[in-house]
């Protein structure tokens, strides 16, 4: 008898089905993930290892059998209130990848198992709260996901044009290089 395995969604992509966990952690981390930051509680507290390991196993049924990734990407989305500056390589998101991988979903955070891809994002809703979205995939379906558009950014026409206008990017390298 062919034994079934649990896997949180899939997602379809020119006829081949991805398989993806999907978590979320609502609530204000930026300031306790900061690696400079030796307090790593929230305000109540709790330590935030101790808050991501029990919010990762509770949002799905890990009792029986369910897929485990041998390479993964972890794909991490920090939604923000607001569009205060934040740079994503100060904050530590260990606590969170390890409550993942205690979850059993991938087999190792190695390098050898898990890549890892962060985004900041600003929250269109006023009234939605900061959080945390963590997408974990195999590896060998990166691309076809990204393609999928299952994860969206909020980016402005600005942002658009920045990126896309090459000019103004080499204009902008050398302005902050110092060259005129």
């Amino acid at each position: 008898m062919k034994k079934e395995y649990y896997v949180a969604h899939t997602v379809e992509h020119n006829g081949i089905k991805i398989p993806y966990y999907h978590f979320v952690y609502s609530g204000d981390f930026h300031r306790i993930l900061l690696k400079r930051n030796r307090k790593h509680c929230l305000r109540d507290g709790t330590d935030i290892r101790e808050f991501f390991n029990k919010i990762s196993y509770h949002q799905y049924d890990f009792s029986g059998n369910y897929t485990v990734f041998e390479k993964a990407v972890l794909i991490t989305i920090h939604n923000f209130e607001n569009n205060i500056e934040r740079d994503l390589d100060n904050l530590n998101y260990k606590p969170l990848i390890d409550g993942i991988r205690k979850t059993g979903i991938i087999k190792d955070d190695s390098w050898q198992h898990l890549s890892l891809m962060h985004f900041g994002n600003l929250i269109p809703d006023e009234d939605e709260d900061e959080r945390i979205e963590v997408y974990v995939i195999p590896q060998s379906f990166l691309v076809d996901f990204l393609l999928t558009g299952k994860i969206t950014i909020n980016l402005s026409e600005k942002h658009f044009f920045e990126i896309t206008n090459r000019e103004e990017v080499d204009l902008m390298k050398k302005e902050s290089l110092g060259f005129w």
